[in-house]
Protein backbone atom coordinates (compact mmCIF):
# COMPACT_ATOMS: atom_id res chain seq x y z
CA UNK A 1 0.00 0.00 0.00
CA UNK A 2 2.84 2.45 0.83
CA UNK A 3 4.33 1.91 -2.70
CA UNK A 4 1.04 2.35 -4.47
CA UNK A 5 1.19 -1.14 -6.07
CA UNK A 6 -1.99 -2.99 -6.80
CA UNK A 7 -2.48 -6.76 -7.14
CA UNK A 8 -2.99 -6.54 -10.94
CA UNK A 9 0.26 -4.70 -11.49
CA UNK A 10 2.28 -7.84 -10.70
CA UNK A 11 0.40 -10.23 -13.07
CA UNK A 12 2.42 -11.54 -16.03
CA UNK A 13 6.01 -10.58 -16.83
CA UNK A 14 7.57 -7.85 -14.78
CA UNK A 15 10.38 -5.83 -16.36
CA UNK A 16 13.17 -5.30 -13.83
CA UNK A 17 15.92 -2.94 -15.10
CA UNK A 18 19.56 -3.97 -15.06
CA UNK A 19 20.56 -1.04 -12.91
CA UNK A 20 19.13 1.85 -10.97
CA UNK A 21 20.50 5.38 -10.92
CA UNK A 22 19.78 8.13 -8.43
CA UNK A 23 20.82 11.71 -9.02
CA UNK A 24 21.05 14.64 -6.71
CA UNK A 25 22.56 18.12 -6.55
CA UNK A 26 25.24 18.01 -3.83
CA UNK A 27 28.54 19.65 -2.86
CA UNK A 28 31.62 17.83 -1.57
CA UNK A 29 29.62 14.57 -1.49
CA UNK A 30 31.41 11.42 -0.39
CA UNK A 31 30.08 7.88 -0.06
CA UNK A 32 31.98 4.73 0.89
CA UNK A 33 31.61 1.50 -1.08
CA UNK A 34 28.44 -0.41 -0.11
CA UNK A 35 27.49 -4.08 -0.44
CA UNK A 36 23.84 -5.14 -0.11
CA UNK A 37 22.96 -8.83 0.36
CA UNK A 38 19.34 -9.76 -0.51
CA UNK A 39 17.89 -13.20 0.34
CA UNK A 40 14.46 -14.79 0.40
CA UNK A 41 12.71 -13.94 3.62
CA UNK A 42 11.35 -17.49 3.86
CA UNK A 43 14.90 -18.71 4.55
CA UNK A 44 14.93 -16.81 7.89
CA UNK A 45 11.32 -16.07 8.74
CA UNK A 46 8.62 -18.72 9.39
CA UNK A 47 6.07 -19.00 6.63
CA UNK A 48 3.37 -20.32 8.94
CA UNK A 49 2.10 -16.81 9.53
CA UNK A 50 2.91 -14.19 12.09
CA UNK A 51 1.14 -14.80 15.46
CA UNK A 52 0.82 -11.59 17.45
CA UNK A 53 -1.23 -13.10 20.35
CA UNK A 54 1.84 -13.41 22.60
CA UNK A 55 2.72 -9.80 21.87
CA UNK A 56 -0.88 -8.82 22.64
CA UNK A 57 -0.64 -10.69 25.95
CA UNK A 58 2.60 -8.92 26.82
CA UNK A 59 1.10 -5.55 25.94
CA UNK A 60 -1.94 -6.33 28.14
CA UNK A 61 0.39 -7.50 30.96
CA UNK A 62 2.35 -4.26 30.58
CA UNK A 63 -0.86 -2.26 30.83
CA UNK A 64 -2.06 -4.23 33.90
CA UNK A 65 1.35 -3.96 35.60
CA UNK A 66 1.51 -0.20 35.07
CA UNK A 67 -2.00 0.11 36.51
CA UNK A 68 -1.00 -2.00 39.55
CA UNK A 69 2.15 0.10 40.02
CA UNK A 70 0.09 3.26 39.91
CA UNK A 71 -2.47 1.87 42.40
CA UNK A 72 0.29 0.42 44.62
CA UNK A 73 2.22 3.68 44.73
CA UNK A 74 -0.99 5.43 45.77
CA UNK A 75 -1.61 2.83 48.52
CA UNK A 76 2.03 3.18 49.61
CA UNK A 77 1.63 6.95 49.92
CA UNK A 78 -1.53 6.49 52.00
CA UNK A 79 0.24 3.87 54.19
CA UNK A 80 3.21 6.14 54.81
CA UNK A 81 0.81 8.87 55.90
CA UNK A 82 -0.78 6.44 58.38
CA UNK A 83 2.67 5.33 59.54
CA UNK A 84 3.74 8.94 60.09
CA UNK A 85 0.56 9.64 62.11
CA UNK A 86 1.06 6.48 64.21
CA UNK A 87 4.68 7.32 64.91
CA UNK A 88 3.69 10.82 65.99
CA UNK A 89 1.19 9.30 68.44
CA UNK A 90 3.83 6.85 69.70
CA UNK A 91 6.31 9.70 70.08
CA UNK A 92 3.85 11.64 72.24
CA UNK A 93 3.20 8.61 74.51
CA UNK A 94 6.83 7.60 74.98
CA UNK A 95 7.42 10.54 77.34
CA UNK A 96 4.95 9.06 79.86
CA UNK A 97 6.54 5.65 79.48
CA UNK A 98 10.06 7.06 79.99
CA UNK A 99 8.86 8.89 83.12
CA UNK A 100 7.45 5.62 84.50
CA UNK A 101 10.75 3.85 83.84
CA UNK A 102 12.56 6.63 85.73
CA UNK A 103 10.20 6.18 88.70
CA UNK A 104 10.83 2.43 88.60
CA UNK A 105 14.60 2.96 88.57
CA UNK A 106 14.38 5.34 91.58
CA UNK A 107 12.15 2.89 93.48
CA UNK A 108 14.54 0.00 92.87
CA UNK A 109 17.42 2.15 94.17
CA UNK A 110 15.45 2.79 97.41
CA UNK A 111 14.73 -0.94 97.68
CA UNK A 112 18.38 -1.98 97.19
CA UNK A 113 19.58 0.64 99.71
CA UNK A 114 17.13 -0.76 102.27
CA UNK A 115 18.27 -4.32 101.58
CA UNK A 116 21.91 -3.25 102.08
CA UNK A 117 21.02 -1.62 105.44
CA UNK A 118 19.13 -4.77 106.47
CA UNK A 119 22.07 -6.98 105.48
CA UNK A 120 24.48 -4.80 107.50
CA UNK A 121 22.35 -5.14 110.62
CA UNK A 122 21.95 -8.90 110.19
CA UNK A 123 25.69 -9.37 109.68
CA UNK A 124 26.32 -7.39 112.89
CA UNK A 125 23.82 -9.68 114.61
CA UNK A 126 25.55 -12.73 113.12
CA UNK A 127 28.95 -11.51 114.33
CA UNK A 128 27.55 -11.18 117.89
CA UNK A 129 26.46 -14.84 118.08
CA UNK A 130 30.04 -15.86 118.97
CA UNK A 131 29.92 -13.82 122.17
CA UNK A 132 26.46 -15.25 122.94
CA UNK A 133 27.67 -18.84 122.49
CA UNK A 134 30.79 -18.16 124.58
CA UNK A 135 28.77 -16.57 127.40
CA UNK A 136 26.21 -19.39 127.35
CA UNK A 137 29.03 -21.94 127.51
CA UNK A 138 30.61 -20.16 130.50
CA UNK A 139 27.19 -19.95 132.15
CA UNK A 140 26.63 -23.67 131.65
CA UNK A 141 30.13 -24.48 132.97
CA UNK A 142 29.62 -22.33 136.07
CA UNK A 143 26.21 -23.90 136.70
CA UNK A 144 27.83 -27.36 136.48
CA UNK A 145 30.51 -26.33 138.99
CA UNK A 146 27.83 -24.92 141.27
CA UNK A 147 25.84 -28.17 141.13
CA UNK A 148 28.99 -30.20 141.84
CA UNK A 149 30.02 -27.91 144.74
CA UNK A 150 26.52 -27.98 146.23
CA UNK A 151 26.57 -31.79 146.14
CA UNK A 152 29.96 -31.75 147.92
CA UNK A 153 28.57 -29.27 150.46
CA UNK A 154 25.55 -31.49 151.01
CA UNK A 155 27.78 -34.51 151.65
CA UNK A 156 30.08 -32.45 153.92
CA UNK A 157 27.17 -31.13 155.95
CA UNK A 158 25.81 -34.67 156.24
CA UNK A 159 29.17 -35.79 157.58
CA UNK A 160 29.21 -32.81 159.95
CA UNK A 161 25.73 -33.49 161.31
CA UNK A 162 26.54 -37.18 161.68
CA UNK A 163 29.68 -36.20 163.60
CA UNK A 164 27.72 -33.75 165.73
CA UNK A 165 25.17 -36.47 166.52
CA UNK A 166 27.94 -38.84 167.43
CA UNK A 167 29.55 -36.11 169.54
CA UNK A 168 26.26 -35.46 171.27
CA UNK A 169 25.74 -39.15 171.92
CA UNK A 170 29.24 -39.47 173.27
CA UNK A 171 28.90 -36.46 175.52
CA UNK A 172 25.62 -37.75 176.89
CA UNK A 173 27.18 -41.15 177.47
CA UNK A 174 30.11 -39.38 179.08
CA UNK A 175 27.76 -37.50 181.28
CA UNK A 176 25.86 -40.65 182.15
CA UNK A 177 28.97 -42.73 182.60
CA UNK A 178 31.44 -40.54 184.38
CA UNK A 179 32.73 -43.74 185.94
CA UNK A 180 33.95 -44.80 182.50
CA UNK A 181 35.39 -41.38 181.81
CA UNK A 182 38.63 -42.59 180.31
CA UNK A 183 36.74 -44.64 177.75
CA UNK A 184 34.32 -41.80 177.11
CA UNK A 185 37.10 -39.27 176.66
CA UNK A 186 38.73 -41.50 174.09
CA UNK A 187 35.44 -41.83 172.18
CA UNK A 188 34.92 -38.12 172.51
CA UNK A 189 38.35 -37.43 171.07
CA UNK A 190 37.66 -39.72 168.10
CA UNK A 191 34.27 -38.07 167.50
CA UNK A 192 35.84 -34.62 167.67
CA UNK A 193 38.41 -35.66 165.09
CA UNK A 194 35.65 -36.95 162.73
CA UNK A 195 33.70 -33.79 163.36
CA UNK A 196 36.74 -31.66 162.46
CA UNK A 197 37.37 -33.68 159.29
CA UNK A 198 33.70 -33.40 158.23
CA UNK A 199 33.58 -29.68 158.89
CA UNK A 200 36.82 -29.15 156.96
CA UNK A 201 35.36 -31.12 154.03
CA UNK A 202 32.17 -29.08 154.29
CA UNK A 203 34.27 -25.92 154.40
CA UNK A 204 36.06 -26.93 151.18
CA UNK A 205 32.70 -27.70 149.54
CA UNK A 206 31.27 -24.38 150.67
CA UNK A 207 34.35 -22.57 149.29
CA UNK A 208 33.86 -24.39 145.95
CA UNK A 209 30.17 -23.49 145.96
CA UNK A 210 31.01 -19.84 146.66
CA UNK A 211 33.62 -19.74 143.86
CA UNK A 212 31.27 -21.49 141.44
CA UNK A 213 28.44 -19.12 142.34
CA UNK A 214 30.71 -16.10 141.76
CA UNK A 215 31.87 -17.49 138.39
CA UNK A 216 28.27 -18.30 137.52
CA UNK A 217 27.27 -14.71 138.34
CA UNK A 218 30.11 -13.39 136.10
CA UNK A 219 29.13 -15.74 133.25
CA UNK A 220 25.47 -14.79 133.52
CA UNK A 221 26.37 -11.09 133.51
CA UNK A 222 28.52 -11.65 130.36
CA UNK A 223 25.68 -13.54 128.70
CA UNK A 224 23.26 -10.79 129.79
CA UNK A 225 25.48 -8.16 128.09
CA UNK A 226 25.57 -10.22 124.89
CA UNK A 227 21.80 -10.77 125.09
CA UNK A 228 21.27 -6.99 125.50
CA UNK A 229 23.29 -6.38 122.32
CA UNK A 230 21.49 -9.22 120.58
CA UNK A 231 18.06 -7.89 121.53
CA UNK A 232 19.00 -4.34 120.45
CA UNK A 233 20.42 -5.60 117.16
CA UNK A 234 17.40 -7.84 116.51
CA UNK A 235 15.06 -4.93 117.23
CA UNK A 236 17.04 -2.69 114.84
CA UNK A 237 16.89 -5.39 112.17
CA UNK A 238 13.15 -5.85 112.69
CA UNK A 239 12.56 -2.09 112.41
CA UNK A 240 14.75 -1.93 109.26
CA UNK A 241 12.85 -4.85 107.71
CA UNK A 242 9.57 -3.18 108.66
CA UNK A 243 10.60 0.05 106.92
CA UNK A 244 11.71 -1.91 103.86
CA UNK A 245 8.47 -3.90 103.81
CA UNK A 246 6.43 -0.68 104.05
CA UNK A 247 8.38 0.93 101.18
CA UNK A 248 7.89 -2.14 98.97
CA UNK A 249 4.26 -2.93 99.88
CA UNK A 250 2.75 -0.28 97.60
CA UNK A 251 5.33 -0.46 94.78
CA UNK A 252 3.90 -3.51 92.87
CA UNK A 253 0.39 -2.07 92.75
CA UNK A 254 1.75 1.33 91.68
CA UNK A 255 3.68 -0.30 88.84
CA UNK A 256 0.65 -2.40 87.88
CA UNK A 257 -1.59 0.69 87.82
CA UNK A 258 0.97 2.48 85.63
CA UNK A 259 1.02 -0.51 83.25
CA UNK A 260 -2.79 -0.56 83.02
CA UNK A 261 -2.81 3.18 82.33
CA UNK A 262 -0.27 2.79 79.52
CA UNK A 263 -2.41 -0.01 78.02
CA UNK A 264 -5.46 2.26 77.71
CA UNK A 265 -4.29 3.41 74.26
CA UNK A 266 -4.67 -0.22 73.09
CA UNK A 267 -8.13 -0.50 74.65
CA UNK A 268 -9.10 2.69 72.80
CA UNK A 269 -8.28 0.77 69.61
CA UNK A 270 -10.61 -2.05 70.85
CA UNK A 271 -7.69 -4.49 70.91
CA UNK A 272 -9.14 -6.31 73.93
CA UNK A 273 -12.44 -6.99 72.15
CA UNK A 274 -10.53 -8.08 69.02
CA UNK A 275 -8.35 -10.58 70.93
CA UNK A 276 -11.30 -11.89 72.95
CA UNK A 277 -13.21 -12.49 69.68
CA UNK A 278 -10.19 -14.37 68.27
CA UNK A 279 -9.99 -16.44 71.49
CA UNK A 280 -6.60 -15.20 72.70
CA UNK A 281 -7.79 -13.73 76.05
CA UNK A 282 -10.89 -14.14 78.26
CA UNK A 283 -11.80 -10.47 78.74
CA UNK A 284 -12.53 -7.63 76.32
CA UNK A 285 -9.86 -5.38 77.84
CA UNK A 286 -6.04 -5.53 77.77
CA UNK A 287 -4.60 -5.36 81.30
CA UNK A 288 -1.35 -6.19 83.08
CA UNK A 289 -2.82 -9.63 83.87
CA UNK A 290 -3.23 -10.72 80.22
CA UNK A 291 -0.87 -8.46 78.21
CA UNK A 292 1.92 -11.11 78.09
CA UNK A 293 -0.42 -13.75 76.62
CA UNK A 294 -1.84 -11.14 74.21
CA UNK A 295 1.67 -10.11 73.08
CA UNK A 296 2.64 -13.75 72.36
CA UNK A 297 -0.63 -14.32 70.47
CA UNK A 298 -0.08 -11.12 68.42
CA UNK A 299 3.40 -12.25 67.32
CA UNK A 300 2.29 -15.81 66.47
CA UNK A 301 -0.93 -14.87 64.58
CA UNK A 302 0.05 -11.82 62.51
CA UNK A 303 -1.70 -12.81 59.25
CA UNK A 304 -4.91 -13.81 61.02
CA UNK A 305 -5.09 -10.54 62.98
CA UNK A 306 -4.34 -8.37 59.93
CA UNK A 307 -7.00 -10.22 57.93
CA UNK A 308 -9.56 -9.79 60.73
CA UNK A 309 -8.76 -6.07 60.99
CA UNK A 310 -9.30 -5.68 57.26
CA UNK A 311 -12.41 -7.82 56.76
CA UNK A 312 -14.30 -7.72 60.05
CA UNK A 313 -13.29 -4.31 61.42
CA UNK A 314 -12.97 -2.51 58.02
CA UNK A 315 -9.60 -1.09 59.00
CA UNK A 316 -8.24 0.86 56.00
CA UNK A 317 -4.63 0.22 57.09
CA UNK A 318 -4.61 -3.16 58.92
CA UNK A 319 -0.85 -3.67 58.71
CA UNK A 320 -0.12 -0.31 60.32
CA UNK A 321 -2.71 -0.97 63.03
CA UNK A 322 -1.20 -4.42 63.64
CA UNK A 323 2.27 -2.89 64.02
CA UNK A 324 0.92 -0.38 66.53
CA UNK A 325 -0.76 -3.22 68.47
CA UNK A 326 2.44 -5.34 68.54
CA UNK A 327 4.55 -2.39 69.77
CA UNK A 328 2.07 -1.56 72.54
CA UNK A 329 1.68 -5.19 73.68
CA UNK A 330 5.47 -5.79 73.65
CA UNK A 331 6.05 -2.70 75.80
CA UNK A 332 3.34 -3.87 78.20
CA UNK A 333 4.84 -7.37 78.37
CA UNK A 334 8.27 -5.94 79.21
CA UNK A 335 6.80 -3.76 81.96
CA UNK A 336 4.94 -6.79 83.41
CA UNK A 337 8.27 -8.66 83.61
CA UNK A 338 9.66 -5.85 85.79
CA UNK A 339 6.42 -5.79 87.85
CA UNK A 340 6.69 -9.57 88.50
CA UNK A 341 10.31 -9.22 89.69
CA UNK A 342 9.42 -6.37 92.10
CA UNK A 343 6.33 -8.23 93.36
CA UNK A 344 8.39 -11.36 94.02
CA UNK A 345 11.01 -9.33 95.90
CA UNK A 346 8.24 -7.72 98.01
CA UNK A 347 6.93 -11.20 98.94
CA UNK A 348 10.41 -12.34 99.97
CA UNK A 349 10.92 -9.23 102.09
CA UNK A 350 7.53 -9.82 103.78
CA UNK A 351 8.62 -13.37 104.70
CA UNK A 352 11.89 -11.89 105.95
CA UNK A 353 9.87 -9.48 108.15
CA UNK A 354 8.07 -12.43 109.81
CA UNK A 355 11.43 -14.08 110.52
CA UNK A 356 13.04 -10.91 111.88
CA UNK A 357 10.01 -10.33 114.18
CA UNK A 358 10.39 -13.85 115.59
CA UNK A 359 14.14 -13.34 116.08
CA UNK A 360 13.50 -10.00 117.84
CA UNK A 361 10.86 -11.59 120.07
CA UNK A 362 13.16 -14.54 120.89
CA UNK A 363 16.12 -12.25 121.62
CA UNK A 364 13.95 -10.12 123.93
CA UNK A 365 12.71 -13.24 125.77
CA UNK A 366 16.30 -14.48 126.07
CA UNK A 367 17.38 -11.11 127.48
CA UNK A 368 14.53 -11.12 130.03
CA UNK A 369 15.31 -14.72 131.11
CA UNK A 370 19.00 -13.95 131.52
CA UNK A 371 18.06 -10.90 133.63
CA UNK A 372 16.01 -13.11 135.95
CA UNK A 373 18.80 -15.67 135.96
CA UNK A 374 21.31 -12.93 136.88
CA UNK A 375 19.16 -11.89 139.86
CA UNK A 376 18.96 -15.51 141.04
CA UNK A 377 22.69 -15.96 140.57
CA UNK A 378 23.30 -12.85 142.72
CA UNK A 379 21.18 -14.26 145.53
CA UNK A 380 22.86 -17.66 145.14
CA UNK A 381 26.33 -16.09 145.24
CA UNK A 382 25.44 -14.12 148.38
CA UNK A 383 24.03 -17.24 150.10
CA UNK A 384 27.03 -19.35 149.07
CA UNK A 385 29.35 -16.68 150.49
CA UNK A 386 27.48 -16.66 153.80
CA UNK A 387 27.57 -20.44 153.85
CA UNK A 388 31.32 -20.44 153.25
CA UNK A 389 31.80 -17.99 156.13
CA UNK A 390 29.64 -20.15 158.39
CA UNK A 391 31.49 -23.35 157.57
CA UNK A 392 34.79 -21.53 158.21
CA UNK A 393 33.58 -20.64 161.65
CA UNK A 394 32.41 -24.24 162.15
CA UNK A 395 35.81 -25.50 161.06
CA UNK A 396 37.48 -23.17 163.54
CA UNK A 397 35.12 -24.38 166.29
CA UNK A 398 35.65 -28.04 165.36
CA UNK A 399 39.42 -27.56 165.54
CA UNK A 400 39.03 -25.93 168.90
CA UNK A 401 36.75 -28.80 169.97
CA UNK A 402 39.34 -31.37 168.95
CA UNK A 403 42.01 -29.41 170.81
CA UNK A 404 39.74 -29.30 173.82
CA UNK A 405 39.03 -33.04 173.76
CA UNK A 406 42.74 -33.65 173.52
CA UNK A 407 43.27 -31.29 176.45
CA UNK A 408 40.48 -33.17 178.20
CA UNK A 409 42.34 -36.38 177.70
CA UNK A 410 45.46 -34.74 178.99
CA UNK A 411 43.70 -33.02 181.83
CA UNK A 412 41.09 -35.58 182.67
CA UNK A 413 40.65 -34.40 186.25
CA UNK A 414 39.69 -30.96 185.05
CA UNK A 415 37.44 -32.32 182.30
CA UNK A 416 34.78 -33.58 184.61
CA UNK A 417 33.91 -30.07 185.62
CA UNK A 418 33.25 -28.97 182.04
CA UNK A 419 31.30 -32.04 180.90
CA UNK A 420 27.99 -30.51 181.81
CA UNK A 421 28.73 -27.35 179.80
CA UNK A 422 30.00 -29.45 176.86
CA UNK A 423 26.85 -31.58 176.81
CA UNK A 424 24.70 -28.48 176.73
CA UNK A 425 26.72 -27.02 173.83
CA UNK A 426 26.50 -30.32 171.92
CA UNK A 427 22.77 -30.39 172.33
CA UNK A 428 22.62 -26.93 170.78
CA UNK A 429 24.70 -28.10 167.82
CA UNK A 430 22.43 -31.10 167.20
CA UNK A 431 19.37 -28.89 167.15
CA UNK A 432 20.64 -27.22 163.91
CA UNK A 433 21.46 -30.49 162.12
CA UNK A 434 18.09 -30.84 160.36
CA UNK A 435 18.09 -27.19 159.30
CA UNK A 436 21.61 -27.47 157.84
CA UNK A 437 20.82 -30.73 155.99
CA UNK A 438 17.53 -29.32 154.62
CA UNK A 439 19.28 -26.15 153.43
CA UNK A 440 22.07 -28.14 151.78
CA UNK A 441 19.51 -30.42 150.07
CA UNK A 442 17.52 -27.42 148.82
CA UNK A 443 20.72 -25.74 147.63
CA UNK A 444 21.77 -28.88 145.75
CA UNK A 445 18.30 -29.24 144.14
CA UNK A 446 18.33 -25.58 143.05
CA UNK A 447 21.83 -25.88 141.64
CA UNK A 448 20.82 -29.02 139.71
CA UNK A 449 17.79 -27.24 138.25
CA UNK A 450 20.00 -24.26 137.35
CA UNK A 451 22.50 -26.58 135.64
CA UNK A 452 19.69 -28.30 133.70
CA UNK A 453 18.34 -24.89 132.67
CA UNK A 454 21.69 -23.65 131.45
CA UNK A 455 22.21 -26.92 129.54
CA UNK A 456 18.80 -26.43 127.88
CA UNK A 457 19.92 -22.90 127.03
CA UNK A 458 23.13 -24.31 125.49
CA UNK A 459 21.07 -26.84 123.49
CA UNK A 460 18.93 -23.99 122.10
CA UNK A 461 21.92 -21.84 121.09
CA UNK A 462 22.66 -23.82 117.84
CA UNK A 463 19.04 -23.36 116.73
CA UNK A 464 19.23 -19.63 117.46
CA UNK A 465 22.57 -19.22 115.67
CA UNK A 466 21.30 -21.31 112.73
CA UNK A 467 18.26 -19.04 112.41
CA UNK A 468 20.47 -15.96 112.54
CA UNK A 469 22.75 -17.47 109.88
CA UNK A 470 19.74 -18.16 107.64
CA UNK A 471 18.69 -14.52 108.02
CA UNK A 472 22.23 -13.36 107.21
CA UNK A 473 22.44 -15.67 104.16
CA UNK A 474 19.02 -14.52 102.96
CA UNK A 475 19.93 -10.86 103.29
CA UNK A 476 23.27 -11.45 101.54
CA UNK A 477 21.39 -13.14 98.68
CA UNK A 478 19.14 -10.09 98.39
CA UNK A 479 22.19 -7.79 98.42
CA UNK A 480 23.87 -9.95 95.75
CA UNK A 481 20.92 -9.20 93.44
CA UNK A 482 21.07 -5.43 94.10
CA UNK A 483 23.63 -4.72 91.39
CA UNK A 484 21.71 -6.80 88.85
CA UNK A 485 18.42 -5.06 89.70
CA UNK A 486 19.98 -1.59 89.51
CA UNK A 487 21.84 -2.55 86.31
CA UNK A 488 18.63 -3.88 84.76
CA UNK A 489 16.76 -0.71 85.70
CA UNK A 490 19.58 1.40 84.22
CA UNK A 491 19.59 -0.70 81.04
CA UNK A 492 15.81 -0.33 80.84
CA UNK A 493 16.14 3.45 81.25
CA UNK A 494 18.94 3.58 78.66
CA UNK A 495 16.95 1.39 76.29
CA UNK A 496 13.91 3.62 76.76
CA UNK A 497 16.01 6.68 75.92
CA UNK A 498 17.31 4.88 72.83
CA UNK A 499 13.74 3.99 71.85
CA UNK A 500 12.69 7.62 72.28
CA UNK A 501 15.65 8.74 70.15
CA UNK A 502 14.95 6.02 67.59
CA UNK A 503 11.27 6.93 67.39
CA UNK A 504 12.25 10.56 66.82
CA UNK A 505 14.51 9.48 63.94
CA UNK A 506 11.85 7.07 62.69
CA UNK A 507 9.24 9.83 62.77
CA UNK A 508 11.52 12.11 60.72
CA UNK A 509 12.26 9.25 58.33
CA UNK A 510 8.57 8.38 57.99
CA UNK A 511 7.82 11.96 56.97
CA UNK A 512 10.59 11.78 54.36
CA UNK A 513 9.24 8.39 53.25
CA UNK A 514 5.73 9.81 52.97
CA UNK A 515 6.96 12.69 50.82
CA UNK A 516 8.92 10.25 48.63
CA UNK A 517 5.91 7.93 48.35
CA UNK A 518 3.71 10.80 47.18
CA UNK A 519 6.40 11.80 44.67
CA UNK A 520 6.51 8.18 43.49
CA UNK A 521 2.73 8.05 43.14
CA UNK A 522 2.68 11.27 41.08
CA UNK A 523 5.59 9.98 38.98
CA UNK A 524 3.77 6.69 38.33
CA UNK A 525 0.72 8.59 37.08
CA UNK A 526 2.97 10.59 34.77
CA UNK A 527 4.85 7.45 33.69
CA UNK A 528 1.58 5.68 32.93
CA UNK A 529 0.13 8.58 30.98
CA UNK A 530 3.27 9.69 29.08
CA UNK A 531 5.04 6.34 28.71
CA UNK A 532 2.91 3.22 28.87
CA UNK A 533 -0.18 4.72 27.21
CA UNK A 534 1.93 6.03 24.30
CA UNK A 535 3.47 2.57 23.85
CA UNK A 536 -0.01 1.06 23.77
CA UNK A 537 -1.17 3.67 21.27
CA UNK A 538 1.87 3.05 19.05
CA UNK A 539 1.36 -0.72 19.12
CA UNK A 540 -2.37 -0.59 18.37
CA UNK A 541 -1.98 2.26 15.80
CA UNK A 542 1.16 1.45 13.74
CA UNK A 543 2.91 -1.75 14.76
CA UNK A 544 0.03 -4.18 14.71
CA UNK A 545 -1.14 -3.31 11.08
CA UNK A 546 2.52 -3.56 9.91
CA UNK A 547 2.50 -7.28 10.60
CA UNK A 548 0.01 -7.79 7.72
CA UNK A 549 2.40 -6.08 5.29
CA UNK A 550 5.28 -8.14 6.58
CA UNK A 551 3.31 -11.33 5.99
CA UNK A 552 2.62 -10.28 2.36
CA UNK A 553 6.35 -9.68 1.72
CA UNK A 554 7.18 -13.11 3.18
CA UNK A 555 4.58 -14.80 0.96
CA UNK A 556 5.94 -13.08 -2.17
CA UNK A 557 9.50 -14.06 -1.33
CA UNK A 558 8.48 -17.68 -0.84
CA UNK A 559 7.03 -17.84 -4.37
CA UNK A 560 10.25 -16.39 -5.92
CA UNK A 561 12.54 -19.47 -6.03
CA UNK A 562 14.68 -18.91 -9.18
CA UNK A 563 16.16 -16.07 -11.24
CA UNK A 564 15.67 -17.81 -14.60
CA UNK A 565 13.93 -21.21 -14.53
CA UNK A 566 13.74 -24.36 -12.41
CA UNK A 567 12.70 -27.93 -13.14
CA UNK A 568 9.29 -29.12 -12.17
CA UNK A 569 9.09 -30.55 -8.70
CA UNK A 570 12.24 -28.76 -7.58
CA UNK A 571 12.61 -25.87 -5.16
CA UNK A 572 15.21 -23.17 -5.09
CA UNK A 573 16.32 -19.92 -3.56
CA UNK A 574 17.64 -16.66 -4.95
CA UNK A 575 20.25 -14.30 -3.47
CA UNK A 576 21.22 -10.87 -4.83
CA UNK A 577 24.31 -8.83 -4.13
CA UNK A 578 24.27 -5.11 -4.90
CA UNK A 579 27.54 -3.21 -4.98
CA UNK A 580 27.79 0.57 -4.94
CA UNK A 581 31.16 2.12 -5.78
CA UNK A 582 32.59 4.67 -3.42
CA UNK A 583 32.52 8.37 -4.20
CA UNK A 584 35.39 10.52 -2.98
CA UNK A 585 34.63 14.24 -3.13
CA UNK A 586 38.36 15.21 -3.04
CA UNK A 587 39.33 12.83 -5.86
CA UNK A 588 36.54 14.11 -8.11
CA UNK A 589 37.57 17.72 -7.45
CA UNK A 590 41.20 16.93 -8.45
CA UNK A 591 39.97 15.61 -11.83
Amino acid sequence: DSLGIKDGDLDGDVNIPEYMEMTADVENFSMPAAMTFVVNASDYVSTDGIDTSDLDDMINDLKDASTQLQDGSKTLAEGTDTLADGLSTLQSKLGTFASGVGTLKSGLKTYTDGVSTLSGGLNTLGNSTGALVSGADKLNSGAGQLASGSATLKDGLKAYTDGASQLNTGLNQLNDNTGSLATGVTSLNDGAKKLSDGINAANKGAAGVSAGAAQLKTSIDTAKTGADSLAAGAKQVDEGVGQLTQSLSDMPETIKASINQSLEQLNELKVGKLFKTLGYIDTDKITADNVSAAADAAVNNAEKIIKFLSTSMNDPAPSATYSKIVVGLSQGKGAVTVYSAVNQSASKVKALKDGSAKVSEGASSLDTGLGQLSDGASELSSGASDLAKGTTKLATGATALQTGTQSLADKLPELTKGITSLVNGSNELVKNNDTLNAGATALNAGASQLSAGTQSLMNSVPTLTSGIKQLVDGSNTLVANNAQLNSGASQLADGTNQIVSGVDQLTTGSKTLSEGAHTLADGMVQFNEEGINKILDAYNGDLKPFTDKLQAVIDAGEEYQTYSAIADGQTGSVKFIYKLASIDAKADSDK
